[in-house]
C-alpha cells in the first residue's frame, strides 16, 4: 500500500514515477504468481478482513491525493480546477464515510445469499 500511495500522489508531478510503480506492481505479480505454486503448509485466514481493510486504506490514499491536487490547483490560480476537484473531494469523502467498515462485508453477502435460497 505504500507504493500505490507514493505513486498516487506523486504521478501528477513526476510521471517517472508511475513507470517505476508499474514496474514494481509487474514484478509484485510475477512474485506472487510464483509464490502461489508453491505448497506452504501453514493455511492462513483472514475472515475477509483484508480486503476492507485495503479498500479502506486506498479510499484513504485518493482522498489523500485530492485534497493534493485541490491545494496544488489552488497555488497555481486555477479556481475552476479547484472547485471541482473540491466538489469530487466531498462525494470521495461521503463515499467513503457511508461505506466504512461495509466494503465487502462478507457476512451481510453471506446472509444475502441464505436469504435467496
Amino acid at each position: 500500500m505504500t507504493v500505490f500511495a507514493i505513486a498516487l500522489l506523486f504521478s501528477s508531478t513526476v510521471p517517472i514515477v508511475t513507470l517505476a510503480a508499474c514496474l514494481f506492481f509487474g514484478l509484485r505479480h510475477l512474485v506472487d504468481c510464483f509464490q502461489l505454486l508453491t505448497f506452504f503448509r501453514r493455511e492462513v485466514d483472514s475472515s475477509g478482513k483484508l480486503i476492507s481493510t485495503v479498500t479502506n486504506t486506498a479510499l484513504l490514499f485518493v482522498i489523500l491525493y485530492q485534497m493534493c491536487m485541490m491545494v496544488f490547483f489552488m497555488i497555481k490560480k486555477r479556481p475552476e480546477e479547484a472547485m471541482v476537484t473540491c466538489l469530487i473531494l466531498v462525494v470521495s469523502t461521503l463515499f467513503a464515510v457511508i461505506s466504512y467498515e461495509e466494503v465487502f462485508d462478507l457476512s451481510k453477502i453471506d446472509e444475502e445469499l441464505l436469504r435467496e435460497d
